[in-house]
This record gives C-alpha cells, sequence and structure tokens, in this order.
C-alpha cells in the first residue's frame, strides 16, 4: 500500500525562518489584529510522518499587536516556541496599558492532529478593553481547551478596575425581558463554525465604575458568565451597587441600596433594584427603581401618603441639580 509507505517512510530537513513584514497576518484576518514584529525560526525535523521529532525554536522579536475592536495594543509582545524531539512548547506574554499576561501551552507531536491542546493563561491588571463607552482591565486565571471540533475556555477572571460610560444598543433591537433561551433550532450558518463554549467566574474590585442609564456607582459582587456559539452570552449573580446615584429630572438622587441582578438573562440588559430615600422631620419620601436597566419602571412611596407631585418636589428639594448631559440621564432625565 502506497498510502501507508510513505506514513512510515523517513523524513529530515531544516527550516530557516526570518519574517520582518508581518503584515500578512493582518490581511489574513481582514485587518482585526494588527501585528507587528519579526519572527525567527531554526528548526530540524525528522523521524516518519506518523512519529516526527522537532528540534529547534521559533521567537516573535519587538512584537506588537494592535487590536482596534477593543481599542488596545499588546507591547511588548513576547513569543517563544521549542521542540525538544516529541513536543513543542509555547510561551508568550504582552503587556496592555499597566498589566501583562502569560500563556503557556505543550503539543505532543506524536499526537498528530486529533489531539486536545490546552492552554493556560494568566494575569494581572491587563487592559482587555479600551473604548469610549468602556474600559476594563482584568486578572485571569483561565484555560483555553482545543480540540479539532471545539474551544472551550473557562476559569476565573478578576476585574480590578473598570469605567462603564455608555453601551451602544442602537445596532440591534433587545429580547423581551421575559425570554428564556432554550435549545431552539439555529438558524444554518453560511459556512463552517466550530463551535465555542465558556464558562468563566467573575469578580470585581474596589475601581469598578457604572455611569450609564442614568445610574452612577461603585459595582461589587460576582457573575457566573455562560456562553455558546450563535446564542447571547448570559450571566447568574449579583452586583451591588455602593455609593450609587440616580438621575432624576437633571437631579441626584442618593441610592440607599441597589443591585444588578443577572437570572439568566443577556449581560446587557439585567435587573435592577434601587431605593432610593430622604427624610425629613415632618415626612419620609422615596422612589423605587425595579424592572430592568434599560427598561426600569419607577414607583414612589411616602409616610404620610402624599400625592405623586408633592413626592416629586420633596425629593428634588433634597438633591441639587446634578448638570447631566443626556446621555448619562435615566428615563426620568429624558
Amino acid at each position: 500500500d502506497l498510502l501507508a509507505g510513505l506514513k512510515n517512510r523517513p523524513i529530515k530537513g531544516t527550516v530557516d525562518l526570518h519574517v520582518q513584514n508581518l503584515g500578512l497576518i493582518g490581511a489574513l484576518t481582514n485587518q482585526t489584529i494588527l501585528p507587528s514584529g519579526t519572527l525567527q525560526a531554526h528548526w530540524s525535523l525528522s523521524g516518519t510522518p506518523l512519529a516526527p521529532s522537532l528540534i529547534g525554536q521559533m521567537d516573535l522579536a519587538d512584537g506588537k499587536v494592535e487590536i482596534p475592536a477593543l481599542g488596545i495594543t499588546l507591547a511588548p509582545l513576547r513569543l517563544t516556541m521549542q521542540g525538544d524531539n516529541r513536543s513543542v512548547h509555547l510561551a508568550a506574554s504582552a503587556t496592555s496599558g499597566s498589566g501583562t499576561v502569560q500563556v503557556a501551552s505543550t503539543l505532543n507531536l506524536a499526537h498528530g492532529a486529533q489531539q486536545t491542546v490546552q492552554c493556560h493563561l494568566t494575569g494581572e491588571n491587563f487592559q482587555a478593553v479600551h473604548l469610549p463607552g468602556l474600559a476594563v482591565n482584568v486578572s485571569p486565571d483561565v484555560n483555553l481547551i482545543a480540540s479539532p471540533k471545539h474551544l472551550e475556555l473557562h476559569g476565573r477572571i478578576h476585574v480590578p478596575q473598570a469605567t462603564i460610560t455608555s453601551v451602544d444598543f442602537d445596532v440591534a433591537t433587545p429580547t423581551s425581558n421575559d425570554v428564556v433561551f432554550i435549545d431552539e433550532e439555529m438558524a444554518p450558518a453560511t459556512g463552517p463554525q466550530l463551535p465555542i463554549s465558556l464558562a468563566l467566574h467573575i469578580s470585581t474590585g474596589e475601581a469598578v465604575r457604572i455611569n450609564a442609564y442614568g445610574l452612577r456607582g461603585q459595582i461589587t459582587g460576582e457573575l457566573d458568565i455562560a456562553g455558546h456559539t450563535g446564542r447571547p452570552t448570559t450571566g447568574n449573580g449579583t452586583l451591588t451597587i455602593r455609593d450609587g446615584t440616580y438621575s432624576l429630572y437633571g437631579n441626584r438622587l442618593n441610592i440607599g441600596s441597589g443591585r444588578l441582578l443577572f437570572t439568566g438573562g443577556p449581560l446587557t440588559n439585567p435587573g435592577v433594584e434601587l431605593l432610593s430615600e430622604e427624610k425629613t422631620e415632618r415626612a419620609t419620601a422615596g422612589m423605587r427603581v425595579d424592572g430592568f436597566l434599560q427598561r426600569p419602571e419607577i414607583t414612589f412611596f411616602s409616610t404620610p401618603a402624599m400625592e405623586q407631585s408633592a413626592i416629586l418636589r420633596h425629593l428634588l428639594q433634597t438633591t441639587a441639580f446634578a448638570g447631566e448631559r443626556r446621555t448619562e440621564l435615566g428615563m426620568l432625565g429624558t
């Protein structure tokens, strides 16, 4: 059998590589990443096609990658691949903002193209997103597991610092708040897709703040995020709002207690529970905000009982005009 004979025939060769222009990689990714640097490699290949042996090393010098969609630049970016006969070891590190990440992986040549490869990614205060309405730093400890049929990302991500000032929802109409995602039949893809799933536990630090949809304050808490190819990314957990305020007719009301509730729906529209209460010697008046962040439901209460207009006057008299821009206003501030 000719094919069987070729699989067991000995192979031998060397590869020397020196690439100074990595622009082709950017072209192949439709400019989603813009790499630069010098790639150098020297490899010695022996063994057989079924049991190859690879000895040598590849290095990326002066590496840099711009990712416009995230607004970040990885620089310096270092990459090393070393072959020691039957395995290839990958080590990479990158700096973004004031933080770094490291990636490590090992490829066993004896297992061929059908093997499952695991990459371990760790980091500290790495700038993952830097856009006008969203800036996020992360400290990850996650694993990427890749097989010929599936990609899986799981682990923990701590968010020491983030600023959320606006989110653009104009590109899509949000689904109804009571929609539950089940195993519905998906529309056929235009081309072959590798299924991707993720399961991440997110925790926040002391410098995570929101200033959107009229809500302003510090966010603390933990969240479990799940996602699958072709479906919205969902979350389960509770985030508490500290030192919060809510915009009411251009005024800032202090939030006595506040929570963002994720119960398996899209991450972009969590449930919201806010309570603002003002007390004087003669009366207590307040406002509750329930429902969902994008479509809140607002109710008023008082002791003794007052008309809503009187409650509003009471609340507004105890606040100062905040000088809000329109993008910072809540539903009642528009």
